[in-house]
C-alpha cells in the first residue's frame, strides 16, 4: 500500500499549479467574508474529486494492466484509494483549520473557534460518505461516465443540504402545520441526547458505510480484467 500511496501523491504533485491555484483560493475565501462553513465543505471536497481523479491517471495507456504486475493486491488497490482519500480529506481540512486560525481564530479565540473546529470534524465526516458511493462509481465507470457522476454527486449534495436547510428553517418559523411540528418534536428529543452519543452514532454510520462501499469496490476491481 505504501508504493501506491506514493504513486498517487506523486500524480498530485503533477497537477502542483492547480494546487496552488486552489489553495491561494481558500487563503482568499478565508479572509474575505464568506461562510467559512461552506468553505471548508468546498475544499473538502476538491480534495476528494482529486483524489478520486488519480483512478483516472491510473488507466492511462494501459497503466492498471501495469499496475497489477506490481507487488500490489487488487484487493490493496482498492483499499488504497480510500485510505488516501480519507488522509487528503483530514489533511485539507487540518490546512482549512489552520488559514482560520492564522487569519481570525489567534484574534478571536473561543467558542467560534471550538465550533470551526466542529464544523471541520463534521464535514470530514460527511465527505467520507460522499466518498463511499463515489469511488466504487469510478471504480465501475468509465472515464466518460465518471464527468457526468461528479455533477450528479454535486448536485445531489447541494439538493439533500437545501432540502435540510429549508425544512429545519420552516419548522423553526412554525411554517408547515403538523408535517414541521413532526420535525420539530424530533429536533427537540434529539438536542436531549448526548452529544457524544450522537457523535458515536454519526462515527458509527460512517465507518459503516464506508466498510460496506469498500467491500462493493474490491468486488468491482476484482471482476475487472486488465
Amino acid at each position: 500500500m505504501k508504493t501506491l500511496l506514493v504513486k498517487d501523491y506523486r500524480i498530485l504533485l503533477t497537477q502542483k499549479k492547480s494546487l496552488i491555484l486552489i489553495l491561494a483560493i481558500g487563503v482568499l475565501m478565508v479572509i474575505s467574508t464568506m461562510e467559512i462553513d461552506f468553505l471548508v465543505g468546498y475544499m473538502m471536497m476538491l480534495a476528494m474529486i482529486m483524489s478520486a481523479g488519480t483512478i483516472n491517471y491510473d488507466e492511462l495507456d494501459n497503466g492498471m494492466s501495469f499496475l497489477m504486475t506490481l507487488p500490489a493486491s487488487r484487493k490493496g488497490y482498492a483499499i488504497e484509494k480510500y485510505v488516501f482519500t480519507f488522509i487528503n480529506t483530514v489533511l485539507c481540512g487540518l490546512v482549512m483549520f489552520i488559514l482560520y486560525l492564522v487569519t481570525k481564530g489567534f484574534i478571536n479565540w473561543g467558542f467560534e473557534t471550538i465550533e470551526m473546529l466542529s464544523v471541520s470534524v463534521g464535514w470530514i465526516c460527511g465527505i467520507m460518505l460522499a466518498s463511499a458511493i463515489l469511488l466504487p462509481l469510478y471504480m465501475k465507470f468509465s472515464a466518460e461516465k465518471r464527468r457526468v457522476i461528479i455533477l450528479i454527486l454535486w448536485g445531489a449534495v447541494a439538493a439533500i443540504i437545501y432540502s435540510i436547510q429549508k425544512v429545519v428553517t420552516m419548522a423553526s418559523n412554525g411554517v408547515g402545520g403538523d408535517k414541521m411540528a413532526v420535525v420539530n418534536d424530533l429536533l427537540a428529543k434529539i438536542e436531549t441526547f448526548n452529544p457524544i452519543v450522537i457523535v458515536a452514532i454519526i462515527i458509527g454510520i460512517v465507518i459503516l458505510s464506508i466498510a460496506v462501499s469498500m467491500l462493493i469496490s474490491i468486488r468491482i476491481i476484482q471482476k475487472k480484467e486488465y
